[in-house]
């Protein structure tokens, strides 16, 4: 992480040219609170933590830009402060024939579904705790991020574009007993590993964007890869918005056609309503489907499946924002696998954060 911060602080001097801004393009910011999550059978779906965090921005000139945001979080004092780097990557745009594009380098931010890129500052995430049936947060650091190129294409309002990089892993034991289900299998990240397609619809005079995405994981050089495919709908008009989107998972032992009714299925979909300018309300209601845990890991048939929902509601004063969100839940999928033996047939959670901005 070191080494890559320091890149990213130099490389402003290393870019030579008369249109340099400097700091008149350099902008901080950040946020400082607290989430708090209580759940009735004592699991631990989301941990209650201090947030902090800063975002560095800075446009070097026309065609170069460096975005890093360091967040003070579980993973960073658990397993290393490394994980207080949530990105850090310097772009370089410009257009060929009148066809625009990017690339990136750095720890890369990873788009899965409508809203994963955005769910590590608390004032976007949807929701305190985003929909587990889409974001799988036993596995968020490798869904979040990692090191490598990224390539974007615009083409009118329509946005391609492909990743390659190294990804992220935390936990070893608990990443790999989530992913497969069952058992321990070693996690060796390599740039090469994880590669995402994306293609993006998102129209700046409509009030509509798609977003859909297909990954590629390889865990290590014995094992085949895992797919996973993603797409989402969001309509957002500032007064009403509604969003409905779906992750399917292919283990490396089915195919996409032949066994598609038995693959892994993650659906959420969320209305939501801004009541005045500074009071929003929303309801979300996410499942996920055919994980088939129970017949491989022989745990509780509850465990193997995930019904959850949930209505929330924000508010704003100033740069503060308060949140409250009450899920009911049936079933344990998204749990880390250490909650594997919690009640889970009926139970609810509650979250509540506070954030300032600066």
């Amino acid at each position: 992480m070191n080494k890559l911060l320091w890149a990213l602080l130099l490389i402003p001097t290393l870019v030579m040219g008369d249109d340099h801004r400097w700091l008149d393009d350099f902008t901080v910011n950040g946020f400082i609170g607290y989430r708090y999550i209580w759940s009735s059978n004592n699991t631990d779906l989301k941990q209650s933590y201090p947030e902090l965090g800063l975002v560095v921005d800075w446009d070097i000139s026309d065609n170069f830009h460096t975005f890093t945001q360091l967040n003070l979080n579980p993973n960073a004092v658990d397993h290393g402060i490394e994980h207080a780097l949530v990105y850090g990557f310097v772009d370089y745009s410009n257009t060929i024939k009148e066809v625009p594009f990017r690339i990136s380098l750095g720890k890369l931010r990873h788009q899965f579904g409508l809203h994963n890129d955005i769910i590590h500052n608390p004032l976007t995430r949807p929701g305190v705790i985003p929909p587990q049936a889409v974001t799988f947060n036993p596995v968020n650091a490798t869904l979040t991020s990692g090191y490598g190129a990224k390539l974007e294409v615009w083409l009118g309002d329509w946005v391609v574009g492909y990743t390659i990089d190294k990804f992220v892993t935390v936990d070893e034991k608990v990443e790999s007993q989530f992913w497969t289900g069952f058992d321990f299998v070693e996690i060796d990240p390599k740039f090469g590993n994880h590669m995402i397609y994306t293609l993006n619809w998102e129209p700046d005079d409509l009030d509509w964007k798609l977003r859909s995405s297909m990954t590629h994981i390889k865990f290590n050089d014995d094992l085949p890869s895992i797919d996973i495919g993603a797409i989402g709908i969001e309509y957002d008009n500032d007064d009403w918005s509604a969003s409905i989107e779906t992750v399917i998972l292919k283990p490396d032992d089915m195919e996409w056609f032949e066994d598609f009714n038995d693959l892994r299925f993650g659906v959420s979909a969320t209305v939501g309503k801004m009541v005045t300018d500074q009071w929003h309300v929303y309801v979300n209601y996410n499942t996920y489907l055919n994980s088939a845990l129970s017949a491989r890991a022989k745990v509780d048939e509850e465990i193997d499946k995930w019904r959850d929902f949930n209505v929330g509601t924000s508010y704003d004063i100033e740069d503060v924002q308060l949140r409250l969100e009450v899920h009911k839940i049936s079933g344990g999928r998204a749990l880390n696998p250490k909650d594997w033996d919690a009640k889970t047939k009926s139970w609810w959670i509650v979250g509540t954060s506070v954030t300032y901005q600066f």
